[in-house]
């Protein structure tokens, strides 16, 4: 995320007045979890001093959900351990805290169902794909659309406009969101997750359920985020129009990621509704009586019949290409990184926060030495697998809200904001030897690489142009090259 989303976010937040906190309870526990010198003992003893609270994880431990035989909050949380318990009571803190709209705009209750329905099909999914992520599963199917509360409750009137388009089908929610609010909901909710302290295996997954294809294949975050991707889906199934189209889309995911070699779809139908009817009371939810969730997957499959498989293929189409162009907008359709443009836009909005507020910020270049040789040598193919894990490199060297984008062939540009010279300078030193001293390693083959680094510091003094900066990153980078692979700084 920018810094200036973040300070967008920031923005509406203070303005509505009304900053989101975690209630004393979830913080406590949250705390104590965090501390290494306590033990579950004091994670029993601050849950039983909230004993409702106590009371609700008692009732979940006994569920069919984990199938405990409890009768002690201690055990319970002897049991379930840290992590859990506090992912509950984070769970069950914003359902009882969550703030009401008597003005009808937003169905709280509904948002919640919703969120437990994924979580409930999160946590059965990755039970079966990977059982070690199973509980973040269920605490990301809670909160993964937190977001959109936060919006409805600093912006109501902006927020029913977002309401009334998606309602009439003529954008996504998040798409209206960003339209109107110059922010969605998966950016608010993804800072928030990272304002109270929740690490990346849960902030990213927030931030791209709507779109797993951007994160790295064949890593536990990958799978964590199409997991909630499919199972949000899956949940808003049921309240939507054109269900037969939806049931089509599912289908198709299940494939697109192999969910299909794991379970059926039916059964992951059966299950959320056997869950549901025991777990929504505990989160003092009503079940809708006449909502059976196998009738209703029967009833979208009977339209399917009816409908035209070439239009279903068209609309699946549609849907992939719309997702293709976003991603394309912003991302090097290679290494995944951002683009050109992105980068240029993101250097605009940095450069403009620098006026602004007086801070700072660095901006480097990463250029690959004698990249044509590795090309000549080992082939095309070889050299845009290096691209991508150089690109993997960057992005996992720096911080979470670093930009890192490929500036053009072989070169990489990245921002660090509110980054000092001499920060970034030992940031990209540590970058450049990494990849010097560990061959990168493509089909089994080593392939030696170097790269040459240079980084321009910016202040108010020295925030310029747009052009002007990247001038100064390239000519740094070039003055690196002559002097054998050596990382620099320009100063003016």
């Amino acid at each position: 995320m920018s810094p200036e989303t973040e300070s967008h976010i920031e923005a509406i937040l203070h303005a509505a007045g009304n900053l989101p906190t975690l209630p004393g309870i979830a913080l406590r526990i949250l705390d104590t979890v965090q501390r290494e010198d306590t033990g579950l003992k004091e994670v029993g003893d601050v849950l039983r001093s909230d004993p409702p609270l106590a009371t609700k994880v008692l009732q979940i431990a006994n569920s069919s959900l984990y199938g405990m035989k409890v009768s002690s909050v201690q055990h319970a949380v002897n049991i379930l351990g840290g992590e859990l318990v506090k992912n509950l009571v984070l769970g069950f803190s914003l359902v009882r805290n969550t703030g009401k709209d008597n003005s009808g705009l937003f169905d709280y209750s509904q948002f919640w169902k919703d969120s437990l329905v994924t979580a409930i099909g999160s946590r059965w999914i990755l039970q079966r794909r990977a059982p070690q992520l199973k509980e973040n599963g269920f605490i990301l199917g809670l909160i993964h659309n937190i977001g959109t509360l936060f919006l409805v409750q600093c912006m109501p009137r902006n927020y029913s406009r977002v309401i009334e388009e998606v309602r009439e089908e003529s954008a996504s929610q998040y798409e209206a969101e960003e339209r109107i609010l110059g922010v969605d909901h998966l950016q608010v909710g993804s800072y928030m997750a990272g304002q109270w302290g929740f690490p990346d295996t849960l902030t990213l997954p927030i931030a791209y359920h709507h779109y797993p294809d951007l994160l790295p294949q064949n890593d536990d975050l990958r799978t964590l985020t199409e997991t909630l991707h499919f199972a949000a889906l899956f949940s808003n199934f049921f309240h939507t129009r054109d269900k037969g189209y939806r049931l089509a889309v599912i289908e198709h995911l299940l494939r697109v990621y192999r969910l299909d070699e794991l379970l059926e779809l039916d059964e992951l139908v059966g299950h959320v509704q056997e869950q549901t009817e025991d777990i929504f009371p505990i989160f003092e939810l009503s079940m809708e009586d006449d909502l059976n969730y196998l009738q209703v997957v029967e009833q979208a499959r009977q339209e399917l019949i009816h409908t035209s498989q070439h239009f279903i293929e068209e609309y699946l189409a549609q849907q992939r290409e719309i997702e293709r162009l976003k991603i394309l907008a912003t991302h090097d359709p290679l290494t995944k990184a951002y683009n050109y443009q992105k980068f240029s836009d993101e250097l605009d909005g940095e450069l403009e926060r620098v006026r602004r507020t007086g801070g700072y910020f660095s901006c480097c270049f990463v250029d690959i030495d004698n990249f044509k040789a590795v090309n000549d040598t080992h082939g095309h193919l070889v050299g845009d697998r290096v691209l991508q894990l150089i690109a993997d490199h960057l992005k996992s060297s720096v911080r979470k809200y670093d930009v890192v984008a490929r500036y053009g062939g072989d070169e990489f540009a990245l921002l660090m904001p509110e980054i000092s010279a001499q920060k970034a300078y030992r940031a990209m030193e540590r970058i450049r030897t990494s990849l010097a001293q560990n061959p990168t390693v493509v089909n089994g083959t080593p392939i030696p690489l170097t790269v040459s680094c240079g980084v321009f510091y910016v202040s108010p003094e020295t925030a310029s142009d747009r052009d002007e900066v990247m001038r100064q990153a390239d000519t740094t980078m070039y003055e690196a090259k002559h002097a054998k692979n050596k990382t620099l700084i320009c100063r003016t």
